[in-house]
């Protein structure tokens, strides 16, 4: 990805044509053949994708053009650039209409550059566009730069470094800016972190210092002598504003109240039907309750006598990860297994999550500790690839599934998916589903890390009792 704009001939060349395209559209990102145009209007219309498409043909541009909504109220509360970036798409910015998106993209790359060269002394970093200012906030262990000479000359050089790396992928797009190194933001300066890492950080450090925590409160320091002047910013960027003694998680824990429906058919073996064909039903309703914490109900029934309702209570930080406590009640062919437990998300990246649940099991299937840890990958933002593996008191699950959300523009929330899972027993389920969305967030990662969290429910229950008869031991 390229600085500010797309420099070579063919971004040059869509950029020169989009600021003569009538519609309205603010960012547009190429990503190979492709070119993603954002849009702020409320409804998209498809002959606004065939004009767009229409006007690059018109020039020589051949290019499949796709135009997504985004959403300026969430655009609003983004607590990072990097944040901002992420959600105008990806690819290369060969569009900015407002030109601020391309320095926003500009300073997130730098900040990038410092953190590679000053590595784990960087506790935060945060932009301030009044003054033109990157605040580098070192972290404790950096305290001896304060005293120590060759310290701060080491710093010193290392930020010179990274800047003129910077000046030479810049290049003839430089803008003035400087930077200040300290161990503190400015008090009552309005500032926005950089970089997801700093939101991590900034609410890590205020929930296990919720009064004394001075990241964003304190004064600044120069401690590196003058400040070094770089490219940067030379208009107000659109940014909000961190509060003071307060960092706050970069969204809600639930963006919106939303529902999410989904029809599902399979083939499965199991003790009682044996090889059988099935199809279910599952919804899923989510609510935020306040701005950290939410609640999601879900309900399941399926031809096989499955029927399942799951209750799960939780905190989450869209920026870290999610905490919660889950119940579920589950029955299948007259045997019941009911749950209770903890269930925990890391966001590792942009591309990782990881996700376990913990608890005890008890009713008439085989009463005990159960487990589970899942990974997902979002090669994509509306890909998702899952594995995971569960632990039962009488046999052992593996999963495997895939899910994929193509955002057409008549139906944004309908999503495909694949899942196939195995018992150490010999059991297995296949499962396809389609599920449609009402409200919440615009992307499959969105979605699992802002709106609605995985079901509790449709686990592979053992059996066996009903199939000889009796109940479980």
């Amino acid at each position: 990805m390229s600085l500010l704009l797309g420099s070579d001939e063919p971004a040059i060349a869509v950029r020169d044509a989009l600021l003569q395209l009538n519609v309205p559209v603010f960012v547009g990102r190429m990503n190979g053949n492709s070119l993603e145009l954002g849009t702020l209007e409320r409804r998209i219309t498809p002959s606004m994708r065939h004009e767009a498409q229409d006007h690059l043909r018109r020039r020589g541009i051949q290019l499949s053009v796709k135009i997504v909504r985004r959403n300026a109220a969430k655009l609003r509360k983004v607590r990072s650039l990097e944040a901002l970036m992420a959600k105008t798409g990806q690819g290369t910015l060969v569009f900015d209409r407002t030109s601020a998106l391309g320095r926003s993209e500009a300073i997130v790359d730098l900040g990038s550059r410092l953190r590679q060269r000053l590595g784990l002394e960087i506790r935060g970093l945060f932009c301030q566009s009044e003054r033109r200012t990157l605040f580098v906030v070192l972290s404790r262990q950096a305290r001896s730069v304060a005293v120590d000479a060759a310290a701060r000359e080491r710093v010193r050089a290392e930020i010179i470094a990274a800047e003129q790396e910077w000046r030479e992928a810049v290049g003839a797009n430089a803008f003035q800016f400087s930077v200040r190194v300290g161990f503190e933001v400015p008090a009552g300066a309005e500032v926005i972190a950089v970089d997801r890492k700093t939101v991590r950080t900034a609410f890590a450090d205020m929930m296990r210092r919720p009064i004394k925590s001075k990241l964003g409160a304190a004064v600044l320091g120069s401690i590196v002598g003058a400040a070094i002047t770089v490219p940067a910013v030379a208009a107000d960027l659109p940014m909000g504003v961190i509060e003071q003694q307060m960092p706050v998680p970069s969204d809600p824990a639930v963006d919106e109240p939303n529902v999410s429906l989904s029809l599902l058919s399979g083939t499965a073996r199991d003790p009682v039907l044996f090889d059988h064909l099935w199809a279910g039903l599952n919804v899923k309703a989510t609510l935020p309750l306040g701005e950290r914490f939410g609640a999601q109900i879900d309900l399941g029934a399926a031809t096989d006598q499955y029927y399942g309702a799951a209750l799960h209570l939780f905190a989450r930080d869209p920026a870290m990860g999610l905490v919660g406590i889950v119940g579920s009640a589950e029955n299948q062919y007259g045997v019941s297994m009911n749950r209770i437990g903890a269930e925990v998300e890391y966001y590792l990246n942009d591309k990782f999550t990881i996700g376990a649940r913990v608890g005890y099991q008890g009713g008439t299937a085989p009463n005990g500790a159960f487990g589970r840890l899942d990974v997902k990958f979002y090669p994509d933002p509306n890909l998702k690839l899952s594995a995971g593996a569960e632990l039962q008191p009488s046999f052992a699950v593996g999963r495997l599934g895939f899910e994929w959300r193509p955002a057409v523009d008549a139906l944004p929330g309908m999503s495909v998916s694949a899942d196939a899972s195995a018992t150490s027993t010999g059991n297995y389920r296949a499962t396809f589903g389609l599920h449609f969305q009402l409200g919440g967030s615009e992307t499959l990662v969105d979605r699992d890390r802002k709106s609605d969290p995985d079901s509790a429910i449709w686990n592979q229950i053992d059996t066996t009792s009903a199939a000889y008869g009796g109940g479980a031991q």
